[in-house]
């Protein structure tokens, strides 16, 4: 393989081809927690029904209280739904604040008129919650509509993916169209024998010498997808030759703060070699190699990108061979700004506590 090739196929692995104010009001006299680093935490989204006449329920958890929650124009990123918070949610002893919403869709499409609108409703709007402490939480998406995905791709044009016995490695899928919002994937493999592949995250461990197939397939168990949609990709396996080492990830995905720790592969020859690890551009990732090399840590950073991890191992006689991982941040803790112009809605019912 050319460098220019070899440089291309990294690329394509990493981009996933191959792949308010004061504390809450009536809040437990709990002992004050630790300041909250990223904001708000916007879990168990989920639709119930579609159309005006459903709704959307979720859960948020933050340590100061919420302020307010708000949705938002996916294309613009403006304001046009607001619900002022104004009581405590259900307060547990680590001082975290727990609530629960639900909001009708016939309230989200009078308050997208009300905001001028005479275009259409998205299929899909943005979700954010604001803690007392003016930190945002990461948007989440909001289906109005369900919108399906009609095609998958690992984008491997050999059809092929290469791994070593005892490698890790995640393998990024795309979807069309680009705006589908019911996006989850089944995984599964053929040979359970070569290959184990986690049908939630779709991590592929390489078990012994060998080939299976591997694929991801729409989420066939939600009554809302009708068509499920399939790729399909051959993995094979290898042992390392006398004269290779290897990552024990040949990619890893990952999110903002999380860890994850890298380790040689190594035959005979290369035991007892110097080892080295680098970054090749810097940014995504944060890396920090074990003073005796034989592992490093990498740790996404706030930025939603990918990086080389690059591993040389050196004898004394001067001979080398490298290995590299492509680590791709996935998901980024905070992604929401400062509140941009909107046009205040009409008042909708404030929610009660749990």
């Amino acid at each position: 393989m050319s460098q220019l090739t070899y440089r291309a196929f990294l690329a394509t692995l990493a981009t996933g081809a191959v792949v308010a104010s004061g504390a809450a009001f009536g809040a437990p006299a709990f002992a004050a927690p630790d300041p909250d680093m990223y904001g708000p935490m916007i879990s168990q989204v989920t639709t119930i029904s579609e159309g005006l006449g459903g709704s959307v329920s979720f859960k948020v958890e933050d340590n100061p209280g919420l302020s307010s929650i708000d949705l938002r124009d996916p294309a613009t990123d403006a304001i046009f739904y607001r619900r002022v918070v104004d009581f405590p949610g259900n307060v547990t002893a680590d001082g975290v604040h727990h609530y629960s919403f639900e909001i009708k869709f016939s309230d989200i499409q009078a308050a997208w008129t009300k905001a001028g609108h005479t275009e259409a409703l998205p299929a899909t709007v943005k979700l954010v919650a604001w803690g007392s402490d003016g930190k945002p939480s990461k948007r989440a998406d909001v289906a109005i509509e369900p919108v399906a995905m009609t095609s998958l791709d690992f984008g491997i044009e050999s059809g092929q993916l290469n791994m070593t016995v005892g490698q890790q490695t995640n393998i990024g899928v795309t979807h069309q169209p680009e705006n589908a919002n019911m996006t989850k994937i089944n995984w599964s493999g053929d040979d359970i024998d070569v290959l184990n592949v986690d049908e939630e995250s779709g991590l592929v461990t390489a078990l012994k010498e060998g080939c299976s197939d591997v694929r991801a397939v729409s989420d066939y168990m939600d009554p809302m997808v009708f068509d499920p949609v399939m790729a399909t990709v051959n993995v094979c396996a290898t042992e390392l030759g006398e004269d290779e080492i290897a990552v024990d990830h040949l990619r890893v995905d990952m999110e903002e703060g999380e860890t994850v720790t890298l380790k040689p592969l190594l035959p005979k020859k290369f035991k007892d070699a110097t080892l080295t690890w680098g970054l090749e551009y810097g940014g995504a990732v944060i890396l920090k190699a074990a003073e005796d090399g034989k592992s490093a840590t990498i740790t996404g950073s706030n930025v939603a990108d990918w990086d080389q991890v690059n591993l040389t191992a050196t004898l004394p006689d001067g001979t080398e061979a490298t290995a590299t991982t492509i680590a791709v941040v996935k998901s980024v803790k905070q992604d929401a700004t400062a509140p941009a112009p909107w046009v205040e809605p009409q008042p909708d019912p404030q929610p009660q506590p749990d």
